[in-house]
């Protein structure tokens, strides 16, 4: 809204035409990361999937594990559980088995993240664009690959969507859908052969809030689900995935760094999508893990406690050393 003020002289007669010049906007975004010219602190820098706080610059951490993301200013990320809950389980242990899985995330140390059960829904089909970030056992759509459990489902662009100010890589829809012919069991309730409810929604959670999997088979985030109820506590390996993806402030700038690059020893080229484990020397456990960036083969890690590590280095080869993970098992900047 413009306000012009004018007079007009006195005894002037006759009619008098104001023209007002109305410019264009500043739409131009030179990089194509979805943040335009005038806001974009790194304005030669195409920093799509990898600006979570949306100021145009690659963010200082990044890694293979985390392709998209909830913006900053965004969380808490608010669910909503469809009202009939798991099949089988009457007593509610599911809505509490369902909201535990959600909240062992946000206790994550040093992690700026935060979920919100946002109760129950009639709705029972999960929509990609609706907003609403839905769990379901009956969403009738969705066709389910064999051995498939559950899925956790993010939605976010490629392209820049100018006119609704979304980045490539940003979340702005998640649901969680589990495979109706499957069995679910509670702490409390539900057939002792079912799959232990909280430990999938654990795993899933990490996916909607933007997690790719694991190459670490002990860990929540491993692709296939580790035995029994083991998943419901999350490793350390995972808890370090989420805080770099989303690390608190004041964390972030206490924090330890390892990085490095992966090269070929025949070429001297970067080596893109090899897996890269941090193990500690102390007790041989596998206390981070990532993938190497396409564009240069490095790596960077975050939060390691203090410590002595090896670093193990593996191609993504579907291989029984690794658990068969390959490229496809992990999202698709490795792909």
């Amino acid at each position: 809204f413009c306000e012009y003020e004018f007079e007009v002289p006195a005894g002037a007669s006759g009619q008098r035409t104001l023209t007002i010049f109305v410019g264009t906007p500043n739409t131009a975004d030179t990089d194509g990361d979805g943040v335009l010219d005038g806001d974009d602190l790194c304005p030669g820098e195409n920093a799509s999937f990898f600006d979570q706080n949306g100021d145009g610059c690659i963010d200082p951490v990044i890694g293979g594990r985390h392709l998209e993301y909830w913006a900053a200013g965004t969380f808490p990320l608010t669910y909503q559980i469809h009202e009939d809950g798991a099949p089988g389980i009457s007593d509610g242990s599911d809505l509490t088995a369902i909201q535990d899985g959600f909240a062992a995330w946000s206790a994550v140390a040093g992690g700026d993240i935060g979920v919100a059960y946002g109760g129950t829904t009639t709705q029972a089909n999960a929509n990609a664009f609706d907003g609403l970030n839905t769990v379901t056992f009956k969403d009738p759509d969705y066709a389910f690959p064999s051995g498939v459990i559950a899925v956790g489902l993010s939605t976010s662009l490629t392209e820049p969507d100018y006119d609704l100010g979304i980045r490539p890589g940003q979340i702005t829809d998640t649901d969680m859908i589990f495979n109706p012919q499957m069995d679910f069991r509670t702490d409390t309730q539900g057939p002792a052969d079912g799959i232990h409810l909280e430990s999938v929604v654990v795993h899933e959670a990490g996916h909607m809030l933007g997690l790719s999997h694991s190459g670490v088979q002990s860990s929540t985030m491993f692709f296939v689900l580790p035995p029994a109820d083991t998943a419901v506590s999350l490793e350390v390996e995972d808890q370090l995935a989420m805080f770099k993806a989303y690390p608190e402030a004041a964390a972030y700038a206490g924090t330890s760094h390892l990085e490095g690059t992966v090269v070929s020893g025949q070429t001297g080229q970067p080596v893109a999508g090899a897996v890269v484990f941090v193990i500690d020397t102390a007790d041989g456990d596998t206390t981070s893990c990532d993938f190497t960036l396409p564009a240069d083969g490095s790596f960077h890690f975050i939060g390691l406690p203090d410590g002595a590590y090896n670093l193990a280095i593996h191609p993504l080869d579907g291989s029984e050393a690794i658990g068969y993970l390959r490229p496809d098992n992990v999202n698709a900047l490795i792909k």
